[in-house]
């Protein structure tokens, strides 16, 4: 589980789960308690999972995406 403070590299910024915006590289800080949790959009356009990290509860609809070694394992 990510804890507070952690700091996360960042691969990608989302304006809103579904709308890509422009690449970011470079660091986010968890922020919050309730930041850390981990979403999955699945895109059916592309047949992808789109993987992406609250990094703080005012910034819900901002998410980030996680680097692979970040993501979740997959479901055998």
């Amino acid at each position: 589980m990510l804890e507070v403070g952690q700091r996360v590299r960042v691969v990608s910024k989302l304006e809103s789960l579904d709308e890509v915006a422009q690449k970011v590289f470079g660091e986010v800080c968890i922020a919050s308690r309730t930041a850390g949790a981990i979403g999955v959009v699945y895109n059916k356009t592309t047949q992808k999972r789109l993987y992406w990290l609250v990094v703080h509860e005012s910034l819900r609809k901002r998410a980030v995406y996680l680097p692979t070694e970040l993501r979740p394992a997959p479901r055998v």
